[in-house]
This record gives structure tokens, C-alpha cells and sequence, in this order.
């Protein structure tokens, strides 16, 4: 974030795993920028977000590679780093109490981006599985979020990361004062794609 953006004010690290942040002060120690950044061990779901974009100036971007992981592995697990039990999809009745109630935790961290946000301008672009996209830019549209922009550019995440799913980059850009919103999106096959295929929702399914 320091190379591509050189004119950042600031820029603000936050993981909650102590060794991940560790290795990353070493890692800008000898960083002339080092002075801009501020990091600190944190968890995504307990943070105070108003507070901390409170006294931002221009536009944020969130940047990160979230969880691919749902919230019933997680919990198997033994982590804490979940969000607070609600049912906030929407389901009823016996679908909120069952398996339609898991859901990617990466799901859940994206929408509270957008929760963030709501009446400022913001970019962001974020690591998640192809079909987690799909469904946040639904929800999106389904709460009238302030989105201007979007579009997934596919990623190779077998060779990458050594995982076989479907995965992509996300991008959304969000203003806060424009009247023009817009929930179709494009789609990319790859970073060198020039041309991509338009997606929207129509009459409760997605066209291509």
C-alpha cells in the first residue's frame, strides 16, 4: 500500500494474529514511510469503526485478503474472531436456526465494511471467494448501499494460495454524494483482461 500509494496520509494495519503483525513491523523498519503507518493488534468485529474514520480526510480504501472460511469452521475451531450472533441475512424462521444460517465470515466482514461507510466516500478491494462477492453486491443492492462502482477480476487461487475455489478480487467503490448508484458489475477472467462480461440483477436472478 506504501509503493502503490504514495500519496496516503496515512495508512492503518490492523490483524488480529500477533505473529502476522510481527513479521510486518520488522518487515517496514526500514521503510522511509514507516512514519505514516499505524499498526495494531486488533479484532475486525469488536473495533470501533466509527471512531477510527472519523478524522479521515478524502477518501479511504480497505484493502485485505479475508477469511475463506465460514463461521461454523470457525467455530469448530475454537476462534473468537466471529461476529456477534444475528441473524443478519434475514432468514426466518426454521432457516435462521439451521444450515442456511452459516455463512462466510468473509460475508459478514465485507457488509459491516459497507455499514462503515454508509454516507462517505470509500474504495474497496478485497481477496474473497467468487461466490461471497456475488452474494455482498445482492445484499447490496437489496439495502440500497451508496455503490457507484464494481467489479471482480478472477484469480488463479490454486496457484497463488493452494486453495480450489473460485476466487476473485472485489472492488466497490462507494460516494457518498452521488444520486447515480449502480449494482451492475463487471467481470474480469484475469488482472490483463482489458474487456470484461457485465452482470446485474434482474427480476431476482443475475444476468450475464
Amino acid at each position: 500500500a506504501l509503493d502503490c500509494f504514495p500519496d496516503a496520509n496515512t495508512v492503518i494495519g490492523l490483524e488480529i494474529n500477533s505473529a502476522y503483525l510481527t513479521t510486518l513491523s520488522e518487515r517496514l523498519e526500514t521503510n522511509p514511510k514507516r512514519d505514516r503507518v499505524v499498526l495494531r493488534e486488533a479484532d475486525i468485529f469488536q473495533e470501533d469503526w466509527h471512531e477510527v474514520l472519523a478524522s479521515s480526510v478524502g477518501r479511504v480504501l480497505v484493502l485485505g485478503n479475508l477469511p475463506w472460511v465460514t463461521s461454523a469452521t470457525l467455530g469448530a475451531l475454537g476462534s473468537s474472531n466471529l461476529p456477534l450472533k444475528s441473524n443478519f441475512l434475514g432468514h426466518s424462521g426454521f432457516d435462521a436456526i439451521s444450515g442456511k444460517a452459516n455463512f462466510d465470515i468473509s460475508e459478514s466482514m465485507l457488509l459491516s465494511m459497507l455499514d462503515w461507510f454508509r454516507g462517505k466516500s470509500a474504495d474497496i478491494a478485497i481477496l474473497v471467494k467468487t461466490a461471497v462477492a456475488r452474494k455482498v453486491l445482492s445484499h447490496a443492492e437489496r439495502r440500497r448501499d451508496n455503490v457507484t462502482h464494481a467489479h471482480m477480476v478472477r484469480i488463479d487461487a490454486k496457484a497463488m494460495f493452494g486453495a480450489s475455489v473460485d476466487a476473485c478480487l472485489l472492488v466497490i467503490r462507494l460516494d457518498a454524494n452521488s444520486t447515480a448508484l449502480c449494482y451492475d458489475y463487471t467481470v474480469f477472467e484475469s488482472v490483463h483482461d482489458r474487456i470484461g462480461a457485465r452482470v446485474g440483477h434482474r427480476s431476482g436472478l443475475s444476468i450475464a
